[in-house]
């Protein structure tokens, strides 16, 4: 398909490095910005369907926005003639799979790891995954940073167009923050024990010749099936926090990174990697401007036809407003040709002031002979009323039931509740006592008054299988004591802990509860009271931004529903406790159901939440 020392587009070919039946990638020169980028080209026949070309050119534009030191730049996109096409940023010194000769050393084991861990965070954030990652897709760039490139364009380009060749490795597709994770740990594990070893073995063995027992630990949290398995990017870098040759990378310090041995980049790299960072804005706000002069012109484009439409609209009445006319013209002549005298035009009028006059006469005669059949018909019935009110006698009390001590009189309906706990409703026929009566009137009025009739009509209990946490009704006076206990956590079989105390769990399950009791309450006073001074928003974002955008999304809402289950407990230490949980939240016009991770942190002998961050969907998450 491409020839080398040939020109593509604006590009010339200097050197092939992969030609495959469907796509030829290579190093092209960009002259336009003086740099060696990396191309990739792909055969026309591939998007057989124009919606599949369209949904490839919607995934690019939305990889283009990425901007991350650990994630290749998009430069460019399109179809040039009868081939589709990308290029990227070209790195020199090839990917990990080709340099990594020998187990790396444990500091550049742990960078790669955090570099990785928070490029794979911010992704998440853009709702983006790069599938399985492997040592092929992992290359450096001229300050030893890792980065990965082709982010997500292999598995996304394999669901759209259906093909598993388009990928330089075998792996699969997923975007899975599990299996993206899974991944991470056997790259990790295969640069520790050098590229001769053999991940097909047996798990404990391999982990066995890894002398670093921190980095075992490590390893084995994401290997191990006993373990306490990363379910998040964000869980991973809390991990790496607590390696001491991390704590500069980690806090944002200035620090030098260094590549694998054998890395080697051309002299002018880094004013060439400063040149491409720059491009690479200009071609993002470029490629902004154009979506906006897009959306402008659709916008234009819409109000000039629904311009035109009503232009159209106008024409029409009036020339149905000239057909009316002219028809009534015609009309007017047929009837003077009928009648034999020209059509005099004073008729109308006259027809017009007469049909009014005995309209008028018509209705007032029916409303006044209406009138006064109603007035007849109301004066009998407030006869009869007052014969009624009249003749009407008070039963003493003693006809009701007495009611017994501590508890009020009912009237004509009440609430038992039965042994199995439904609800019924009792209707009686007694009417309300107004006074007292003696006991002599009382026992006269019993041989006469017939006994209570009463009419009980059961209701069908309504079991609720979760805890509706901030309903305006009383908890406790809706759901069953057994029901409320394990919704607090206080049965053991519904929530899964690391050997925690009975009072520990209690404590912990009560904090959950006030907080998601708050939110569904809309309390911004005792929502706020639970988070810690300390409280650590998502990344780019500070305590006060993230007090307002809770604030607002607290109260906008009519009304809130919140749901939590499946609750784990985990304590990290005396101070420390981590919280898994499944949240369904409603309101009055959104509704999701995620998996969320929730920190404690001890203060002043209180726990209070230090961290918050959604783990993502309960299914996979769509996208590149």
């Amino acid at each position: 398909m491409i020839e080398l020392g040939r020109q593509f587009g604006l590009y010339v070919i200097k050197e092939i490095i992969a030609d495959r039946d469907n796509y030829v990638c290579c190093k092209a020169e960009d002259p336009f910005f003086t740099r060696e980028v990396a191309l990739k080209v792909f055969s026309v026949a591939l998007f057989d369907q124009e919606e599949k070309l369209s949904r490839v050119e919607k995934l690019m534009e939305k990889l283009a926005v990425l901007d991350h030191p650990s994630i290749a730049p998009i430069y460019d996109s399109g179809l040039e003639g009868d081939y589709y096409y990308y290029t990227t940023a070209y790195y020199y010194g090839g990917c990990l799979a080709t340099q990594l000769s020998e187990p790396m050393p444990v500091a550049q084991i742990l960078r790669l790891a955090a570099e990785l861990a928070q490029a794979l965070d911010y992704a998440l954030e853009q709702e983006l995954g790069p599938g399985k990652l492997s040592a092929d897709k992992i290359y450096f760039d001229t300050e030893g940073r890792a980065v990965i490139r082709d982010f997500g364009i292999a598995g996304g380009f394999e669901k759209i167009i259906g093909s598993t060749e388009l990928s330089s490795s075998k792996q699969g597709s997923s975007n899975s923050v599990v299996e993206t994770l899974r991944s991470v740990g056997e790259l990790l594990l295969r640069v520790t024990l050098g590229p001769a070893a053999n991940l097909n073995e047996r798990i404990d063995d391999l982990l066995a010749r890894v002398e670093d027992r921190q980095l075992k630990k490590l390893l084995g949290r994401f290997m191990l099936p006993g373990e306490w398995r990363f379910s998040s990017y964000t869980e991973l870098l809390e991990e790496l926090a607590g390696f001491s040759q991390l704590a500069p990378l980690l806090n944002g310090d200035s620090v030098q990174a260094q590549g694998v041995a054998g890395f080697s980049v051309p002299a002018n790299a880094a004013e060439l990697a400063t040149d491409e960072q720059a491009v690479a804005k200009i071609r993002r706000l470029v490629a902004e401007k154009n979506n906006l002069q897009q959306n402008l012109d659709k916008a234009v484009y819409d109000r000039n036809v629904a311009e035109n439409k009503a232009s159209e609209k106008d024409r029409e009445l009036a020339t149905a407003q000239a057909l009316t006319a002219k028809i009534q013209e015609e009309a007017n002549v047929a009837w003077e040709l009928v009648a034999g005298h020209r059509y005099e035009r004073w008729r109308p009028v006259a027809w017009t002031v007469g049909g009014f006059v005995i309209g008028f006469l018509l209705s007032g005669s029916y409303g006044y002979y209406y009138s006064e059949q109603t007035r007849d018909e109301l004066l009998a019935k407030l006869k009869a009323n007052e014969e009624l009110i009249k003749t009407a006698t008070w039963r003493p009390a003693e006809s009701a039931p007495v009611a017994q001590a501590g508890q009020p009189a009912t009237g004509a309906a009440e609430l038992q509740a039965g042994q199995n706990g439904t609800v019924a409703v009792v209707e009686t026929t007694a009417p309300l006592v107004t006074e007292p009566a003696s006991a002599l009137e009382a026992e006269q009025k019993a041989a006469v008054t017939p006994p209570l009739e009463v009419a009980v009509t059961p209701v069908k209990e309504i079991s609720r299988q979760w805890w509706p946490a901030g309903n305006e009704f009383s908890a406790t006076a809706a759901i069953p004591l057994e029901q409320i206990k394990a919704a607090l956590g206080l049965d053991s079989s519904s929530v899964e802990d690391d050997g925690l105390t009975e009072v520990l769990r209690q404590e912990v399950m009560a904090v959950v509860g006030s907080w998601a009791d708050s939110w569904s309450k809309q309390d911004l006073g005792q929502y706020f009271a639970l988070y810690s001074k300390d409280y650590q928003p998502e990344l780019g974002r500070s305590q006060e931004q993230w007090r307002d955008l809770r604030r607002e999304r607290l109260t906008r809402p009519k009304y809130i529903e919140l749901n939590i289950d499946n609750v784990r407990i985990r304590k990290i230490d005396d101070n420390r406790i981590q919280v898994k949980l499944q949240q369904s939240y409603r309101s009055d016009y959104y509704q999701d159901r995620i998996l969320k991770s929730i920190n404690l942190i001890k203060e002043n002998g209180r726990w209070r939440i230090l961290m918050e961050r959604s783990l993502g969907m309960l299914d996979d998450i769509v996208g590149g």
